[in-house]
């Protein structure tokens, strides 16, 4: 319960939110927020769900059970061509160990190239 209040207040902090503002937002009291942030009491999944879609996070970050911080919607976003992100996670995914290794080097050389051309004005490509 303590990680799930330590959660809910980085995501107001994040964004400047206040407890009041937070709460005129979510429609529920400054108080309500005040006791899930300090562990007092559990917010029910309604309240969760509304934290994660204020905040553009999925419910398993707010609970602990994911680091990630990606949008949701992300997964549903065109990589290339019509191909969204979560096929080519899925295709990732499918992937053997050397595969993995060879891609994530391929990944980082490119991420390493474009940081490059972006620092020296150069483009993207």
């Amino acid at each position: 319960m303590e990680q799930v209040g330590k959660t809910l207040t980085n995501l107001h902090e994040k964004d400047s939110l206040t407890q009041k503002k937070l709460g005129d937002i979510l429609h529920i009291s400054s108080n309500s927020i005040s006791a899930y942030e300090n562990g007092s009491r559990l917010p029910g999944l309604d309240i969760i769900t509304a934290y994660a879609c204020q905040f553009d996070v999925t419910i398993d970050y707010i609970l602990g059970r994911s680091e990630s911080t990606l949008s949701p919607s992300v997964m549903n976003e065109e990589f290339l061509a019509g191909v969204t992100v979560n096929t080519v996670v899925e295709k990732m995914q499918k992937l053997g160990p050397k595969q993995k290794e060879a891609f994530m080097m391929v990944l980082l050389n490119m991420s390493a190239c474009a940081e490059f051309a972006k620092e020296t004005g150069k483009g993207e490509d």
